[in-house]
């Protein structure tokens, strides 16, 4: 076995390895090697890899969150064929910044580990050639109804005022149960979100496991 066919299998079998050892972080806009992981950053990232796929966590701004899981998407993209996957994200500058820092990190992996080509990366969607794809949209009920997804990413929720009670239900009934479920936000702007999500879930008989940085 060649020494990249072994990295390849590595990174497929582990998002952190991938993760720590192949995806560059953005510092003062200079995109630089990943040389160590905050205690936050390798609690999120055992979390992602756990199995458990319903997660809540509130952060600080900075610490990383919305970078690893955005490479988790690219990580599940790129290894795992016909997958379907939607990012949710408030404002179109967020949306267009998410989708553009999509196909940075792409680029920016030895061509050797782009295992399943980008095909396509315009403005709702990024294709790969496994028939993978990652949708971006913004968070509006038009645009959770009659989703089909494997996983769904919700950056910056409790930002987000449309992030009711009733978008929440629209969200449970709409998602399939073994459908992956992530949320990532702060709290300064709705403090009284997390508590609210949680009891949404439970009635919507979806366990969310909620942690802080």
């Amino acid at each position: 076995m060649s020494l990249h066919q072994n990295e390849i299998k590595k990174c497929a079998k582990s998002f952190k390895y991938f993760y720590k050892n192949y995806v560059q972080a953005n510092v003062d806009n200079t995109h630089v090697p990943i040389e160590k992981l905050t205690k936050f950053q390798e609690i999120f990232i055992y979390e992602l890899e756990d199995g458990n796929r319903h997660i809540g966590e509130k952060f600080t701004r900075g610490c990383g969150a919305s970078h690893i899981a955005l490479a988790k998407f690219l990580h599940m993209a790129l290894f795992t064929p016909n997958q379907s996957y939607q990012i949710f994200l408030n404002g179109v500058p967020h949306l267009n910044e998410t989708r553009v820092n999509l196909k940075i990190m792409y680029d920016l992996l030895p061509e050797w580990l782009q295992v399943s080509k980008m095909l396509c990366a315009n403005k709702d969607h990024t294709r790969f050639e496994n028939n993978s794809v990652i949708k971006f949209a913004l968070v509006k009920t038009a645009a959770i109804m009659g989703m089909r997804l494997n996983y769904v990413y919700f950056d910056e929720p409790a930002a987000n005022t449309q992030f009711s009670r009733n978008m929440w239900k629209l969200i449970i009934s709409t998602i399939s149960s073994d459908c992956g479920i992530l949320l990532v936000s702060t709290e300064t702007d709705n403090p009284t979100f997390w508590d609210k999500l949680c009891k949404y879930a439970a009635c919507g008989k979806i366990n969310i496991k909620y942690f802080s940085d």
